[in-house]
């Protein structure tokens, strides 16, 4: 389960607020099997002040695709996918 009191990184360039990805940290996050295979995720997303986490794309496309354990490795979201 996530932890919620868990307080991620965010930064602001300028209009916009981004927030690092929860796979940042896979023991706080809701889904860290889907996490880049070296267990960790540098990604940010744009997000808005309210926001407590966010799963960034590549996660997500993971997620979505099922990719978990040993196929992590296989998705890149700049490849198209058949």
């Amino acid at each position: 389960m996530a932890d919620l009191t868990y307080k991620y990184k965010t930064k602001s360039d300028g209009s916009r607020t981004l927030m690092i990805c929860s796979n940042s940290n896979p023991d706080a996050s809701t889904y860290p099997e889907y996490a880049p295979i070296d267990g960790t995720c540098e990604n940010w997303s744009v997000v808005s002040n309210d926001v407590v986490q966010v799963l960034c794309a590549e996660c997500t496309n993971r997620m979505a695709h099922n990719y978990k354990g040993e196929h992590r490795a296989t998705i890149n979201i700049n490849e198209e996918i058949n």
